[in-house]
């Protein structure tokens, strides 16, 4: 895990990061699927798949309303036929989207026959005033700057501006 932080995350500093985590996590814990939380788990989700050799992802497109409620925007189809399940989402801040999962995972997860799945959690960043704790965090954060992603970044510019990544 790093304590290096830049706001402005490009695509090689995420390489960077999972390259030598996702060997050491594969040791321990072999997900049978990636659940990608929507939107910010997508392209780290793909870029832990390539790394870990798994070709089931599925999409979890939840959200946050205005009052902050979490709520599921899109039905999930649940991924049969799992053992173990690795939600990955870019960053925990709070906590909230995270913790939904788990509480509503005998639901998202059921069972396979005569046992759940065993679920473990993947955030890039890990923001120490998170009300969850991930069971594994690449970075940790201690301050409340925000975080630019390179897929943060609005590509629908009419400027000729060089996109900055």
């Amino acid at each position: 895990m790093s304590s290096v932080f830049n706001p402005d995350v490009t695509y090689q500093a995420i390489d960077e990061y999972i390259r030598p985590f996702a060997n050491e996590m594969y040791k321990e814990f072999r997900p049978d699927v990636i659940i990608a939380v929507g939107r910010g788990g997508l392209i780290l989700s793909s870029m832990l798949a390539h790394q870990l050799e798994i070709n089931r992802i599925r999409h979890l497109d939840i959200a946050r309303d205005r009052e902050g409620e979490v709520f599921m925007r899109t039905p999930f189809i649940t991924e049969e036929n799992c053992d173990r399940i690795l939600v990955v989402d870019d960053i925990a801040c709070k906590g909230q989207t995270l913790k939904w999962i788990q509480d509503n995972k005998l639901t998202l997860f059921p069972s396979s026959g005569d046992s759940y799945p065993i679920v473990r959690y993947l955030t890039l960043f890990h923001r120490n005033t998170s009300s969850f704790e991930p069971d594994y965090a690449l970075v940790k954060i201690d301050h409340d700057n925000y975080v630019t992603f390179p897929w943060d970044y609005d590509y629908s510019r009419d400027d000729e501006e060089e996109i900055p990544f």
